[in-house]
């Protein structure tokens, strides 16, 4: 009886430490996953609809945005570095992928790429 238990205990625990060790490594493939997400929070519905694949795939990029490249909701950072999120398109050969800014001071949205 002994034996069972020690065994089931052992179990137990090496079950415990791969679900620990596969949710760590899960974040290590999406080190920018907040970035994402806060992205992806902002699409209205439909954009969220002509997401190509998992809209955790999103490629994230950093460049210095301006008007020129996109609509800025806040003008501040006009000019400054930001994340640039991009995430595939169904839609991609008539209006191009979806593109959003995200600032890097406050992790916030601050803006949409254009689209043709």
């Amino acid at each position: 009886m002994k034996k069972i238990i020690v065994i089931l205990l052992l179990w137990s625990i090496t079950l415990v430490f791969v679900s620990c060790n596969s949710s760590n490594s899960s974040n290590a493939n999406h080190p920018n996953l907040s970035i994402i997400q806060a992205a992806y929070d902002s699409l209205s519905v439909s954009e969220k609809k002509e997401i190509n694949g998992d809209w955790r795939d999103a490629n994230v990029d950093e460049r210095v945005v301006t008007k020129r490249n996109g609509s800025l909701t806040d003008p501040n950072y006009d000019g400054k570095e930001v994340y640039v999120v991009t995430f595939s398109s169904k839609r991609s050969n008539v209006l191009g992928d979806i593109s959003v800014y995200v600032s890097k001071d406050k992790m916030k949205v601050i803006g949409k790429g254009y689209r043709e």
